[in-house]
């Protein structure tokens, strides 16, 4: 697989080989591949996306929520960023910043179902 991306180091190409390694299992090695397209292209939206999706999955909440709010800064009307942050706090037990990001997710995409059940979740 690396051998066939020889010669192709933009970020797209880090990227897609991250995708590839996350999907097959080996996380380790696809947190390095966003991490190198990121290297490249620091506003990246999906590396950035996925990275902090990474970063959550392994229980490193400080860092998928750096990866969420930089991505929610380049894309203020990105409501997954919003939601996938709102996530993040939830799970941290800040209840009032993840309300936040729900409700910002709920104003760009009002049927957005994760940031609708996260709402609920801390409305309980």
């Amino acid at each position: 697989m690396r051998r066939a991306l020889e010669g192709s180091d933009d970020a797209n190409t880090r990227f897609d080989l991250g995708l590839v390694l996350d999907r097959v299992g080996r996380f380790a090695e696809s947190v390095a591949e966003y991490q190198r397209a990121l290297d490249r292209n620091p506003n990246h939206r999906d590396a950035l996306n996925n990275l902090g999706v990474a970063f959550a999955r392994q229980g490193r909440l400080k860092e998928a929520a750096r990866q969420f709010e930089h991505l929610a800064a380049i894309e203020p009307d990105n409501a997954d960023a919003h939601t996938n942050l709102g996530v993040v706090f939830l799970t941290e037990g800040a209840r009032d910043l993840a309300a936040r990001e729900f409700r910002a997710a709920l104003q760009l995409s009002p049927d957005h179902a994760l940031a609708r059940e996260g709402l609920r979740k801390v409305e309980r």
